[in-house]
């Protein structure tokens, strides 16, 4: 076990320079002294050396700001503890600068900051909470326990006991079972939906689908019919064709009538298309020969006014060219007339050209278009008998009919073949997913029992009356070595006002609405939301009693929990334990606690503080402060 060697501090608080202080195993009495008082012991220090180790270990005070720890006007201050064996932790800090942690676990190396504080809380084995518990009694907090309501106080002594790592198994294997219970009742909807769709696909199945032999027939009569069309089709084209060729045969027919009645010869048409031809160029040769014959006419028969036209002057034979003129118009009026006479047979005969080259181009385009009708017949021809076929609409509208029947058929096969695989398949997932919540049943259930062995009414329950049965057991004890008449008594409880949670059989989680008083999937009554309570029993009651009660409990519940966790922390630090006691108790109590420290509760070593000199006169140790005149402070072992 390991206890206090030493606490060292400077400019800590009220005390100015250096102060050091050398314990040994045993309880100290710490009290104070005024110089300028004799009968005053407040303000002066007391609990500011039980306050230095839980300082210097835990870096916890009570003060607004680190620098408030500094002595006024000094500049920083420091405080080290050092343990049995050698290992020390020191925090020192200057006004206006961080903190700074250093420590050692006995050997030559020296950690600094959180690493120092993590290692040397470790190698003590306690942490800031269960050092409250069982080990630091802070001023004006020992009847807390008995004053406490019963739901806070049973936080507490959970915390005590451990009991918080029972709670969150609990709620957590509870939350588990309502989970399980939530994966079943989806998994169940799953399994209904699963089973819906089996039986809607069974009954698909039971309906039955077009047989092989079915589907077969339907696809010949397919084949069948679209042969039947290609036939049809073929027929009418022929039926067609032989249209066309008796149409061209007809029109032949007539054109070579209209040519035998026109008596159409091309050889002759085209032999008096060129007399005609040969005519009209006669007579236009004759033409052109008569209209330089009237153009020489004209010119000589032009009047003659008795001027020379050469000289402009009188002509000499003016009487004998005026007899010639006469004879010139006689002949431009023979020129004239045979002129017309001319140009009538060249008219005459390009008309009767025209007219043998219309009937000659007439004869050739019927002769033509004859031969071409006549080529175009040689291809249209075909047999005398064409056979008579089903019109190719009314096959069309049957293959049509046969293929929609044989697409329903094998969509009905395919939906009836699908069905079977799907049965097949749903069956797998039935059984798999039945098979799957046998295991969240049983894991549900498992859960619903671990819930019940770790609840309040199980592990918890279990484990909590013991200690306290162990931890009461211990404080009467301790009342009655001291000789004070007082019994205090522990009981175990719960109350509540909130609906519950989860359901208490199934383990199913409630919705939030409080209408809900039954339990949806088992039928449970709701029920409230129960919390555990501890209840605290004294003999007798008053402010003093609760103080010694709560002192006793206290104790006795760190001596519990020092041999349940194995600490290696072995100092008690108790600030004004006597503080409201009367003067019997109070001699009664420490007179005895000292021993009680040391035997009972498994200190090494107390500090004890207390008004009261005379209330300390059993402990083997002295710590005293004094306020000298001066208002510097001084503390020493004696």
């Amino acid at each position: 076990m390991i206890y206090i060697a030493e606490i060292h501090f400077r400019n800590y608080l009220c005390y100015r320079g250096e102060h050091t202080l050398t314990l040994e195993p045993r309880a100290y009495a710490l009290f104070a002294e005024d110089e300028l008082d004799a009968e005053s012991s407040n303000g002066i220090g007391k609990t500011a050396i039980v306050e230095a180790p839980v300082l210097a270990a835990f870096g916890k005070h009570n003060r607004e700001r680190d620098d408030d720890l500094i002595t006024r006007g000094e500049a920083g201050f420091e405080v080290k503890l050092t343990m049995s064996d050698g290992a020390w932790i020191q925090r020192r800090k200057a006004r206006g600068k961080s903190m700074q942690i250093h420590a050692s676990l006995g050997g030559s190396d020296v950690l600094a900051g959180q690493d120092a504080e993590d290692a040397f809380l470790k190698h003590l084995g306690v942490d800031y909470e269960d050092f409250r518990y069982t080990s630091w009694f802070e001023q004006r907090q020992t009847a807390r326990i008995v004053l406490a309501d019963p739901v806070p106080r049973m936080r507490m002594v959970s915390a005590w006991l451990g009991l918080e790592k029972l709670e969150a198994a609990h709620a957590h294997i509870a939350d588990a079972a309502g989970n399980w219970t939530s994966t079943i009742t989806t998994a169940r909807d799953n399994l209904k939906r699963l089973i819906a769709a089996r039986d809607e696909d069974k009954r698909v199945v039971e309906h039955g689908g077009p047989s092989d032999v079915d589907l077969a027939n339907l696809r010949a009569a397919v084949v069948d019919a679209t042969v039947k069309l290609e036939e049809g089709a073929k027929a009418e084209a022929m039926q067609a064709r032989a249209a066309q060729f008796r149409a061209v045969v007809d029109e032949g027919m007539a054109l070579t009538r209209e040519a035998e009645a026109r008596g159409d010869d091309v050889p002759t048409l085209e032999v008096d298309l060129e007399a005609a031809r040969a005519a009209r160029l006669a007579a236009s040769e004759q033409l052109g020969r008569h209209r330089l014959t009237l153009e020489s006419a004209t010119r000589a028969a032009t009047s003659f006014d008795g001027m020379c036209p050469i000289l402009r002057a009188t002509c000499p034979a003016r009487e004998v060219v005026a007899a010639s003129t006469d004879l010139t118009k006689k002949a431009l009026d023979a020129a004239r007339t045979e002129f017309s006479t001319a140009n009538e047979v060249a008219i005459l005969a390009q008309k009767e050209e025209n007219k043998a080259n219309v009937t000659c181009g007439e004869a050739r385009r019927r002769a033509d278009r004859i031969a071409t009708l006549r080529e175009k017949a040689e291809a249209l021809r075909t047999p005398t008998h064409v056979a008579t076929a089903e019109p190719v609409a009314d096959l069309r509208a049957k293959l049509n009919e046969v293929r929609g029947r044989l697409s329903e058929r094998e969509s009905t096969r395919k939906s009836h073949d699908a069905a079977v695989e799907r049965v097949k398949e749903t069956d797998a997932k039935i059984l798999a997913l039945e098979t799957e919540i046998v295991t969240f049943e049983r894991k549900r259930d498992a859960s619903l029992a671990a819930s019940q062995v770790l609840g309040r009414n199980g592990a918890q329950k279990v484990l909590a009356i013991g200690a306290l049965a162990e931890i009461s057991a211990g404080a009467n004890a301790a009342l009655e070595e001291t000789g004070i008449k007082l019994r205090v008594e522990f009981t175990w409880g719960s109350e509540g006002n909130e609906p519950a949670k989860h359901c208490q059989k199934c383990g199913s989680p409630f919705p939030s609405s409080t209408r809900v008083k039954f339990c949806e999937r088992c039928n449970e009554p709701r029920g409230l939301h129960v919390k555990p309570r501890l209840d605290i029993a004294l003999s007798d009651r008053s402010g003093a009693l609760e103080d010694l009660a709560g002192i006793t409990v206290q104790l006795s519940a760190a001596a519990w929990l020092r041999r349940d966790r194995a600490f290696a922390w072995g100092t008690a630090l108790l600030d004004e334990p006597f503080g409201a006691l009367d003067a019997r108790n109070r001699r009664a109590l420490s007179s005895h606690l000292a021993a009680l420290l040391a035997g009972r509760y498994g200190f090494a070593q107390a500090i004890v503080v207390a008004h009261q000199r005379s209330a300390l006169e059993a402990f083997p140790g002295r710590i005293v402060v004094r306020r000298l005149v001066s208002g510097d402070r001084t503390v020493a072992v004696e």
